[in-house]
């Protein structure tokens, strides 16, 4: 069984623009062919209730660089901006973007509202063959994954057999609570079928957390996992891991990542989790870290993870 929770050892943040009027979330990290680690975040106009803006225009898909996981990182580039508006399906607002390397190709996945409504999230891909670009949207009038029902905190995992699963964070009929479904494709750029039996997590384990959102999904040769962020409970792991044998049938969830007020001594945001790869092992966890009254301010955070043990 992987053990994240007992080996991660916390850095610190990274991308701290409140000082420049910005709130930093989603921080996707990949190294690059030069050596460094890139970073694909979002960041929009900093506000006290950054749920409630980052779709109302002025969000961007931004592009980061530093020598090392946790930094000093340098903006390099914006890769999408939205004006509020409703011409494409993503135009009002992004958020959520995870970044892949697949054959000689990234990939960078996204979620993309429009027309100012929350309730119009759906998922997006750009590919290009450099992470400087140029990046090209594998649809430009419609999302990979959509509705009925938002669907938002795309993860990408290219599975074993070929295929290209999309996992994905949304409401189900009959289901309290939000939970994870799967979307399949036989080639990267799609087109892409909601899995027939979704949510994927047992509605027991998802009652008692009210809600489970951020996937990140892995494999490797014990299987394939699932990292989630919980929400719903102020004590216990902010994060939790799953593992299943094939990809859709998940055993009992195990603690995945801290809460903060275990490592900061105060209770704050701890979630979208994304890991850094390096020849196929996870060496760091990012997250993003968000604002309370003793620091406020929302940006990345970065784990690094400890070898396990013998």
């Amino acid at each position: 069984m992987v053990n994240l929770h007992d080996r991660l050892k916390p850095l610190g943040r990274i991308l701290n623009l409140k000082a420049e009027g910005w709130t930093v979330w989603d921080c996707s990290p990949i190294f690059g062919e030069d050596g460094r680690v890139h970073v694909f975040a979002t960041r929009w106009p900093d506000s006290d209730q950054p749920d409630r803006t980052w779709f109302l225009g002025g969000s961007q898909i931004i592009h980061a660089v530093a020598p090392a996981p946790q930094g000093p990182y340098e903006v390099a580039d914006v890769v999408v901006s939205c004006d509020g508006g409703d011409e494409k399906w993503n135009s009002s607002g992004v958020i959520n973007p995870k970044i892949y390397r697949v054959a000689d190709r990234y990939c960078l996945i996204h979620t993309g509202c429009t027309a100012q409504r929350m309730d119009t999230q759906a998922i997006g891909m750009l590919t290009a063959t450099s992470l400087d670009g140029p990046w090209t949207e594998v649809s430009d009038d419609a999302p990979i994954v959509d509705q009925p029902g938002i669907c938002n905190n795309p993860a990408l995992l290219q599975h074993p057999n070929g295929q290209f699963w999309i996992y994905y964070k949304s409401g189900f009929g009959g289901v309290e609570g939000m939970n994870i479904g799967l979307a399949i494709a036989d080639r990267l750029e799609g087109p892409y079928r909601k899995y027939e039996n979704n949510p994927l997590i047992d509605p027991e384990v998802v009652k008692r957390h009210r809600k489970l959102e951020d996937p990140y999904a892995w494999h490797n040769e014990q299987g394939f996992w699932l990292l989630c962020n919980k929400v719903g409970t102020a004590d216990g792991p902010a994060g939790l891991l799953f593992h299943s044998a094939d990809g859709v049938d998940w055993e009992t969830p195990v603690p995945g990542y801290p809460n903060p007020v275990d490592f900061r001594g105060y209770r704050q945001r701890l979630e979208e989790p994304n890991l850094l790869f390096r020849d196929g092992k996870p060496t760091h966890l990012f997250n993003i870290m968000g604002a309370c009254p003793e620091d406020p301010v929302y940006s990345g955070f970065v784990f690094a993870i400890e070898p396990a043990s013998a």
